[in-house]
């Protein structure tokens, strides 16, 4: 039997101090919809698949939802499961194949599995046996050459998509590009350097979202850590991840300025063997920085490249060269994908070469 509950629905602010079993507890957000929301981008914003959505509240693909209607929001992909008697660990596993190490991890269950009647379990990267979304897909039809010409159009107006967000978005943090454009959505990068490290605004904007822990476990946060949300003029938001506990400079709310520090480079471990607190999925410290509903222009950059924000004169260190997501967490081992390795210094600190498409 379980000692208790695996989450329950978040109910606290997100600058209170959590305790590790709390923070267990505040994985499953309850969200209202708004207006001008759809379920595609209600997944997209909270960086989930849209099966995972659909899953967790029993809807399909073409499902209406409605203003002030409650959606349970998941920090992951998966399945939202309750337990029922007679279940076993393992045969929901197999059932929603996923792995069952997994599940007892996530959820703070007991070593053995033993499962309470009742209880809801995150299952991660599980799936449902049938997806409305994916039998919604149609075939493609179009004539090769009619492709080609669409294919050319879409490389050259994602080039000029790049060359404006770089302008809109600045580096918010001088450093190394230890992993390129991370193989999920939303794209994202990351920045390593010392833990402690300035943090800056990639551009003007409120901060929406505050989440700050001194839990150590590697899911704090959905695995983020300690992490700010800032919303753009353009819809779109920026989100930085990994961030050194009691570092964060900004409230949930407040109107922030591009160039602004707003917090302070964490994921690294205390004393060399403890995660820090709030560091999350990480290997070592580092900025996780994502652009949602947007461009991330620095997704161009390859690994190794070294970056400098325009916000300050930081000084870079070399040693952070292997920092990033843990190959466990939100990368899938991957490191990066669509941007060529380069080792680092081959660049001799300059900035990578301009983006030049999809070739």
């Amino acid at each position: 039997m379980v000692s208790q509950d695996s989450y329950l629905i978040k109910t606290s602010s997100p600058n209170t101090e959590i305790s590790p079993t709390d923070q267990r507890k505040e994985l499953v957000i309850e969200y209202k919809v708004r207006e001008g929301d759809n379920l595609t981008k209600i997944a997209r914003d909270f960086g989930i698949s849209l099966n995972t959505l659909l899953w967790a509240n029993n809807l399909e693909s073409v499902s209406i939802i409605k203003v002030g209607q409650e959606l349970r929001v998941l920090p992951i992909d998966g399945v939202l499961y309750t337990v029922k008697r007679g279940d076993t660990l393992i045969a929901i596993s197999q059932k929603y194949k996923t792995n069952q190490e997994q599940v007892i991890d996530f959820n703070d269950l007991l070593a053995d599995g033993s499962l309470k009647e009742g209880v809801e379990l995150i299952l991660p990267g599980g799936i449902m046996a049938f997806s409305e979304t994916a039998a919604a897909k149609k075939p493609i039809t179009q004539a090769r050459a009619t492709v080609n010409k669409t294919v050319s159009a879409v490389k050259q107006a994602t080039k000029l998509a790049f060359k404006a967000a770089e302008k809109f978005f600045i580096i918010p943090v001088s450093g190394i590009i230890t992993q390129g454009k991370h193989s999920y959505t939303p794209p994202a990068i990351d920045i390593g350097n010392s833990c402690g490290t300035s943090i800056f605004a990639a551009a003007d904007g409120v901060a929406t979202s505050i989440f700050e822990t001194n839990s150590r476990s590697r899911y704090a946060g959905g695995g983020y850590g300690n992490n700010i949300r800032i919303q753009h003029s353009d819809g779109s938001i920026s989100l930085y991840a990994h961030l050194l506990a009691g570092s964060l400079s900004v409230n949930e709310g407040e109107t922030v300025k591009q160039g602004q520090k707003i917090a302070e480079i964490g994921g690294g471990w205390a004393k060399g063997w403890v995660r820090m607190a709030g560091a999350g999925r990480s290997s070592g410290c580092h900025l996780h920085f994502e652009v949602r509903n947007g461009i991330n222009p620095y997704t161009a950059y390859r690994r190794g490249t070294v970056v400098k924000t325009p916000a300050a004169n930081l000084a870079i260190d070399e040693s952070a060269t292997g920092a990033g997501d843990s190959s466990d967490g939100d990368n899938n081992g991957t490191g990066f994908s669509g941007v060529v390795s380069e080792p680092f210094g081959s660049n001799k600190g300059a900035i990578s070469e301009p983006y030049k498409g999809n070739q």
